[in-house]
């Protein structure tokens, strides 16, 4: 994951802020599409409960993208 993120940050960081808000926000839209799916997996992963994965976790994971959109632009 460091690897990956030092490789992507030059790209990430020519950017202008509204195009890395757009990035985030089409990350929450493709994460929200997947709700589902990534909840199992966070369950699986954390080992907790379904429903606190697909009404907690995963939601609060959307919301952050979300938010850090909204602070890029």
């Amino acid at each position: 994951a460091v690897l990956a993120a030092r490789d992507a940050a030059p790209g990430l960081t020519a950017l202008a802020p509204s195009a890395r808000a757009r990035w985030l926000e089409q990350l929450a839209d493709a994460i929200e599409a997947r709700l589902d799916d990534f909840a199992a997996a966070e369950s699986k992963d954390s080992g907790k409960s379904l429903a606190t994965a697909r009404t907690v976790d995963i939601p609060r994971s959307i919301h952050n993208f979300r938010h850090f959109a909204a602070e890029a632009r």
